[in-house]
């Protein structure tokens, strides 16, 4: 009889095994064994019985009157990387599997989505997350998730973009002098006219403004003399280059005062002496 000690069913593409057989009894006259597969396109097998699988399928192993099955299964795959990925049909420059988060160039504000494609390095591995995305305006965040062939090794793609605001209004405008004038209408963000009426004697204002959105710019804001200047505007631009242009009307109020700063009689003098406050004299 043969005695297989280590008899197997399955082995791992690649790998090897060594048949442990032996004759019985110890004193049979003839202990010579011959070791053969059926097809060694799956695996071989040498003159000690050792096994080489060296492709996936199933043959018989032969070891003389011994008939036996192998079957030969590659090891399942961890390779979760990706070779590239792109964005509108554009490749993200400069991919590196083992780098996992990219941020791409900001999109305007008329773009309402963007279509990501993955391609995996192992074609047997499975992706998340490619396809049409939805963009807001501001920061957005799309993951592609990655799992290997062995269900269980994972890498996670993150792309970033953000979308340009169009947004170009503001949501304050302060003015400052000394005293307070008057300022109207109250403010909206949607006028984009106002007036400001300072002392009459005020020759000093100081205009600044807020943008409704980050990252939108104003200019146009100072200090400013409105004995000499009549009209300021504060143009707004937003993110994606649209403006808004708020205008804003300066005035010194009408004086109301009708006082005399001197009185005098040639030749003559003034009983009482002369203030402003007093209105009737004899000379």
């Amino acid at each position: 009889d043969i005695i297989i000690g280590n008899e197997i069913t399955d082995l791992l593409y690649g790998k090897t095994h060594n048949l442990n057989a032996t004759v019985s009894p110890n004193d049979a006259f003839y202990k010579e064994l011959f070791y053969s597969s059926s097809d060694t396109d799956i695996f071989t097998v040498d003159e000690t019985g050792k096994i080489t699988a060296v492709n996936c399928g199933t043959a018989v192993l032969e070891v003389k009157d011994f008939v036996g099955k192998v079957t030969i299964t590659r090891e399942k795959k961890t390779d979760a990387n990706l070779t590239g990925i792109k964005v509108d049909g554009v490749a993200i420059t400069g991919f590196d599997p083992d780098v996992t988060e990219y941020t791409i160039d900001d999109v305007n504000s008329d773009v309402d989505s963007i279509n990501i494609e993955a391609t995996l390095s192992d074609d047997d591995a499975t992706l998340t997350g490619t396809g049409t995305k939805t963009v807001q305006t501001g920061a957005n965040s799309f993951d592609i998730v990655v799992t290997a062939q062995d269900g269980e090794t994972t890498k996670t793609y993150t792309v970033n973009v953000k979308k340009k605001s169009s947004d170009s209004s503001l949501s304050g405008i302060t003015i400052t002098s000394d005293p307070v004038g008057t300022f109207e209408p109250a403010f909206d963000p949607s006028v984009t006219e106002y007036t400001y009426i300072a002392d009459p004697d005020e020759d000093e204002v100081i205009i600044s403004a807020t943008p409704t959105q980050d990252g939108a710019d104003v200019i146009g804001e100072g200090t400013f003399n409105p004995q000499d200047t009549d009209t300021v505007e504060l143009i707004v631009t937003a993110e994606d280059g649209s403006t808004t242009t708020y205008v804003i009307h300066l005035e010194n109020a009408k004086s109301t005062n009708a006082n005399l700063s001197s009185l005098g009689v040639t030749g003559e003098t003034l009983s009482p002496a002369f203030d402003k406050d007093t209105l009737s004299y004899t000379v």
